[in-house]
């Protein structure tokens, strides 16, 4: 989404300006194709962006009144706590189920996996949503490293 320059890890403006522009774009990409299908517009639900990273949800307007506890955050963990590694999480509740989203950065390089997985774990562990009231950590749906 943005270059991985010190400036843009350390300051969001960029990445704040990209995201907007993203959320644009696919706005405007799945409302045209809606009115091909006849169908009906979709909305924005929520957006966050970490430097790099950039997760968004859209939901078709119908849907709204049926749409709960929506929640974004992220976690750094990068080195010194910065955001050029980590993820943006996005939850929400649609009807009777709960959907979380998890977008990520990690260490590149084959040989770097126990560095993925202890970043994974790491956001895990320190990933939380507190919308709602209720504190849910993204580790509490049972997702485990890769191997």
């Amino acid at each position: 989404m943005v270059d991985l320059s010190a400036t843009n890890v350390a300051l969001a403006g960029e990445s704040i300006a990209r995201a907007k522009e993203w959320q644009n774009w696919l706005l405007q990409t799945l409302n045209a194709e809606a009115l091909d299908e006849h169908s009906d517009e979709v909305v924005p639900v929520a957006s966050q962006a970490l430097v790099g990273v950039y997760a968004c949800a859209f939901v078709k307007k119908k849907h709204l009144p049926f749409l709960h506890d929506v929640d974004v955050t992220t976690t750094a963990v990068g080195m010194m706590g910065m955001g050029n590694k980590g993820a943006v999480c996005l939850r929400f509740r649609l009807h009777d189920s709960t959907f979380c989203f998890v977008c990520s950065h990690l260490a590149a390089h084959r040989e770097k996996i126990d560095a993925r997985n202890k970043d994974f774990a790491s956001i895990m562990e320190r990933t939380e949503f507190k919308g709602d009231g209720e504190s849910l950590s993204v580790g509490d749906a049972g997702g485990r490293p890769a191997r």
